[in-house]
């Protein structure tokens, strides 16, 4: 039975009647508002955007829309014989994919054009080199000091724990102090393996080419596959050493220095100016940097969805297509990476990407799952597979 919080009051029978029905009105409308506000906090959709006419806005959120060769499309522009290929980052899995291209008025139709997605890291979807090779490095131990003999000079390293995380202990030779009169001690000292995360107070940064990226929250760090476990905390003058670069979020690549192991096939590879190097061996696995490596799956290079653009029925130049992702739940990763392949000569005026999540008891799950995830990272508690 309802409440009736208005038994005092009186009023004739027909009045009466249109207030119960308006009442019972209300109480549907509040019961359907709240079934609505928990669909959209248990199954939320996820929107990015990207404005050619405004490339350096921060409403961009659809990640460095460029061709096949990874330069950046001036205006939206695209040769027939070349792709496009842009990305969108995101933690949790999600069911369907939209893609919506509304093009300029110069462009060619788009029509039946078809549209990839793979899911993973974007560094891990950078090509792949030479292979990593072992370095034959001459290290000195001095007192407590470590010193690398770099084209007869001496290079000091600024800490213990920033030679350990480059070298085994093994790797020195100690020396006695009259070995620095030997060799000139090089002005430039050498701080933290590249890929090295570290902390200080509440921020935590990974090293990258001489410099510290600061990350800007935990969602970031838990999406980015990183371990709390592998968090070095490191002293003020560790981290004056380094310039702070710009901030590390979601939408990032992994920087150089990470180190990728794929968990279906055991193999190894270190990201470096953008391209992902394989390593041999546990031999030259072990001679880099010694934060624990990210997960990654190596079939997520190869596991394709597609769709083919079809014309918006209420709109003149816009064309989107729908690709289904559930393919893609069990592969390791933040990004999902988008090839648009016309061989048409089209110009793009914005890019519209929507992800939906499909009501299941699976996507319930997860929700909660991610919410409980979330709530641990925060305090720095190992999360639930």
């Amino acid at each position: 039975m309802l409440p009736d919080f208005t038994r005092q009051i009186l009023m004739d029978q027909k009045k009466y009647g249109s207030y119960k029905k308006l009442q019972a009105f209300l109480y549907l409308l509040a019961f359907l508002s709240a079934i609505y506000f928990a669909y959209l906090i248990l199954f939320p959709s996820a929107y990015f955007a990207y404005n050619f006419s405004t490339p350096n806005s921060l409403k961009n959120t659809v990640i460095s829309p460029r061709d096949s060769e990874g330069n950046y499309l001036e205006h939206g522009q695209i040769d027939a014989a070349d792709k496009l290929v842009f990305d969108a980052a995101l933690a949790g899995n999600y069911g369907q994919a939209k893609i919506e291209l509304a093009m300029d008025k110069a462009s060619e139709n788009p029509e039946d054009s078809e549209i990839r997605a793979r899911k993973s890291f974007q560094s891990f979807f950078y090509p792949e080199g030479d292979p990593i090779k072992v370095e034959n490095a001459v290290i000195y131990k001095i007192n407590d000091d470590y010193y690398k003999l770099t084209d007869g000079r001496l290079q000091k390293f600024i800490s213990q724990n920033a030679y350990s995380s480059r070298y085994d202990e093994s790797a020195a030779s100690i020396a006695d102090s009259k070995i620095l009169n030997q060799y000139p001690l090089d002005e430039n000292m050498i701080g933290y393996a590249d890929g090295t995360l570290l902390s200080y107070g509440i921020s935590a940064y990974v090293v990258s080419s001489g410099k510290i990226l600061p990350i800007n929250n935990t969602v970031t760090f838990s999406a980015m596959g990183y371990n709390w476990k592998n968090v070095i905390p490191a002293s003020a003058d560790e981290i004056s050493f380094y310039e702070k670069d710009k901030l590390f979020t979601i939408s990032s690549p992994h920087p150089n220095g990470t180190i990728f192991t794929a968990s279906d096939t055991k193999k190894s590879y270190l990201v470096e100016n953008g391209k992902k190097n394989s390593i041999p061996s546990s031999e030259v696995l072990n001679s880099l940097g010694k934060t624990g490596p990210v997960d990654v799956s190596a079939k997520s290079l190869e596991t394709i969805e597609a769709c083919r653009l079809k014309k918006e029925i209420l709109s003149l130049r816009t064309y989107s297509c729908e690709i289904p992702l559930e393919k893609f739940s069990g592969l390791i990763g933040k990004d999902y990476e988008f090839q648009l392949n016309s061989n048409k000569e089209i110009k793009i005026d914005k890019i519209n990407v929507t992800f939906k999540k499909q009501i299941s008891w699976d996507n319930f799950k997860a929700t909660i799952r991610d919410l409980i995830n979330k709530i641990m990272a925060n305090y720095g508690i190992e999360q639930t597979a």
